[in-house]
């Protein structure tokens, strides 16, 4: 992929502070995924955020997704490991939607569709919609009941649901505030948003430093810790309790550093097989890879 006119310089964080390059930057990495290039990741000490520099440009977005060959999407087969997957989702949806009556279920930027596809089989008679860039879905097996639109098309709806699922989208976007205000407005009365994303403060981040996979430059825009996350939930007008969660990334990283391409079982496997060290190494750190919040309107 050679895109590498797309991208411009950004110095500002979530409370919009001019950071001084120079005391800031956390880290530097290498795009190894796509080899777009190098890219930096500072922090602010006022908001706790770290932010991407340089950053691409919002209009083109698009192309870092564009030929789907990244682990956003991981196309389902529907084999040992996509069995245990699936599993794993569904008990989460559960867990996200315990006390919430479930007649409309929106997945925000559904990459590879799991959650999509398990909320269809999970909420048997609620609306499944599932959104992302692109104007078609082009993965197998996407069941016709769950109905699918590019972003453009699905903010020209007037369509509310009762639990938006916003798993690894926020860090994603150029304004996530800006998002999570037009959402706030697809909530029927009671709904809940759930939010996931990476843990800036991972112990297995400050172990495996620049070959941490979860950084996912240059596609991750900003770097959430437990407070800039909290802020970012509350001055969209919600309320929440931040929580830390584990997502299984010890294969992804295996591949990237071995180079080996399209996440096949063996990657897949070692993931897995691996999971206990991850989590071992947060409990020592007294952290986690991600965070989560279900969040409800104030």
């Amino acid at each position: 992929m050679k895109h590498k006119n797309i991208f411009i310089k950004n110095n500002k964080c979530l409370c919009k502070k001019i950071s001084n390059a120079k005391n800031k930057k956390m880290i530097t990495c290498k795009d190894k995924e796509t080899n777009l290039g190098v890219f930096s990741i500072f922090y602010c000490d006022k908001c706790k955020l770290g932010f991407t520099n340089p950053i691409v440009k919002e209009n083109k977005s698009f192309l870092l997704y564009k030929k789907r060959d990244t682990s956003d999407f991981d196309v389902i087969n529907y084999n040992f490991i996509d069995t245990i997957k699936n599993i794993q989702s569904k008990i989460q949806l559960k867990k996200i939607t315990k006390g919430t009556k479930v007649k409309s279920f929106l997945d925000f930027g559904t990459g590879n569709g799991r959650y999509a596809l398990s909320a269809s089989e999970l909420f048997k008679d609620a609306n499944i919609w599932a959104v992302d860039f692109f104007d078609n879905y082009i993965f197998k097996n996407f069941p016709n009941k769950i109905i699918y639109s590019n972003y453009k098309k699905f903010y020209k709806t007037k369509k509310k649901f009762d639990v938006i699922l916003l798993r690894h989208v926020i860090e994603h976007n150029h304004n996530p505030i800006k998002l999570l205000k037009k959402l706030r407005k697809r909530l029927n009365k009671n709904g809940i948003i759930y939010i996931e994303v990476p843990n800036l403060n991972s112990g297995t981040a400050k172990i495996f430093k620049n070959n941490w996979h979860l950084y996912y430059l240059p596609r991750h825009i900003f770097h959430y810790t437990e407070h800039s996350l909290k802020k970012t939930i509350s001055l969209a007008g919600f309320k929440s309790k931040i929580k830390k969660i584990e997502l299984p990334i010890m294969g992804n990283m295996f591949a990237l550093y071995f180079n080996i391409k399209n996440y096949r079982l063996l990657p897949r496997l070692l993931g897995l097989i691996l999971h206990p060290i991850q989590v071992f190494i947060e409990y020592i750190f007294d952290s986690s890879t991600c965070l989560s919040a279900i969040c409800k309107k104030k």
